[in-house]
């Protein structure tokens, strides 16, 4: 570079200090931490110790060899099938898991399905918990105990999905043309229930497994 046209070593330094200048104003303020003091916690494992309920222990729908491995106090029968659970027809209703529809146990003995859980949760020296349904309605089966669908396509038109494999005309209950399949009668898949019901299957399952104060169903 010719002699006129290299910078002088001031200007150089003017330069470079405009440079820092302009870096320190684009960089981010400095993160300021907190210096807290420091925090000794100490448990004392023998302080105020209260027994735990063992019921707080469980698993829902374990088999036999679950059960006898873990030595579970509780074992449950609950969940989304059983909301609607009829124990006169032993059957019960999938809903949304499975197009809303009522599907038979193998057996056509009233409760057999429950009872065969009470059997196996007794035998592994666990106490059953069973829901009882409470929602006013239960699975209603059609005749010779074949499977009923809450969303008809034959009755209530085209939808989105069906149970094509196994129950094609069963539907999921939302339309082709959008929305959901409203006014569908509760009874093509479901029959009223009640407390005189329900209390006819606690009657049978005490009656069948015994009492809590004999070891049976509490």
């Amino acid at each position: 570079m010719p002699a006129f046209l290299r910078p002088s070593a001031p200007r150089r330094a003017a330069v470079a200090v405009v440079l820092l200048s302009l870096v320190a104003l684009c960089a981010p303020p400095p993160v300021v931490q907190a210096q807290n003091p420091a925090v000794t916690i100490v448990v004392d494992r023998a302080a105020d110790r209260r027994p735990i309920d063992p019921n707080i222990y469980g698993l829902a729908y374990a088999d036999a060899a679950a059960l006898a491995d873990l030595n579970v106090p509780l074992h449950r029968r609950g969940g989304n099938n059983t909301t609607r659970y009829n124990w006169q027809q032993n059957a019960d209703n999938r809903a949304n898991d499975w197009y809303f529809q009522s599907i038979p146990y193998a057996s056509a003995t009233a409760g057999a399905d429950a009872d065969a859980f009470v059997s196996a949760t007794l035998a592994a020296g666990a106490e059953a918990a069973v829901t009882i349904p409470t929602i006013g309605w239960v699975a209603k089966l059609g005749a010779n105990r074949a499977k009923t669908c809450s969303f008809s396509i034959a009755k209530y038109g085209p939808q989105t999905g069906n149970d094509w494999q196994w129950y094609p005309d069963a539907g999921n209950g939302v339309r082709t043309t959008g929305g959901y399949v409203t006014g569908n009668n509760p009874n093509d898949a479901n029959l009223p229930s009640d407390h005189v019901f329900q209390r006819a299957w606690v009657e049978h399952l005490t009656g069948a497994w015994g009492t809590a104060a004999s070891g049976g169903v509490r």
